[in-house]
């Protein structure tokens, strides 16, 4: 099995949890939107594998390839954070409470002050709406 890294310091750069947060939100939006439940910790890794496909460097994550697709641990890692402190009711299918929402919000705004035309250009890759995100930096 390969295992797909991406820690350069390209100009197009954000850090392991704003790329989490961007793919988990975009997933959960398009998931309510369709009434079909959560997202896997697989549907989320392979939004990240997007963005790692589009040249966009994602700093402390690993995406390892496994029968059907990609996985993370570091996205497990996140969600099991996001359970422990009571911020998602379930693992995979990923369900989030709305202060878990507000915590993916509030990683990609503080990850946009640095980045904000990746983050723009990721949540464009992920078809989630940023203009609220980036609100008060651009």
């Amino acid at each position: 099995m390969a295992t797909q890294v991406s820690v350069g310091l390209q100009k197009e750069s954000i850090n392991g949890h704003a790329a989490i947060a961007l793919a988990l939100l975009s997933a959960w939006e398009d998931k309510r939107r369709e009434r079909t439940g959560g997202p896997t910790l697989q549907e989320i890794s392979t939004r990240i594998s997007t963005l790692l496909d589009e040249n966009i460097a994602i700093h402390d994550l690993g995406l390892r390839r496994v029968p059907g697709g990609v996985y993370s641990e570091e996205v497990e890692t996140f969600v099991g954070h996001l359970l422990a402190e009571g911020l998602a009711t379930h693992r995979s299918p990923v369900q989030l409470t709305s202060d878990g929402e507000k915590l993916l919000r509030m990683i990609i705004r503080v990850e946009s002050r640095d980045h904000a035309n990746t983050i723009r250009r990721a949540g464009e890759l992920l078809k989630l709406n940023t203009s609220e995100l980036l609100g008060e930096v651009v």
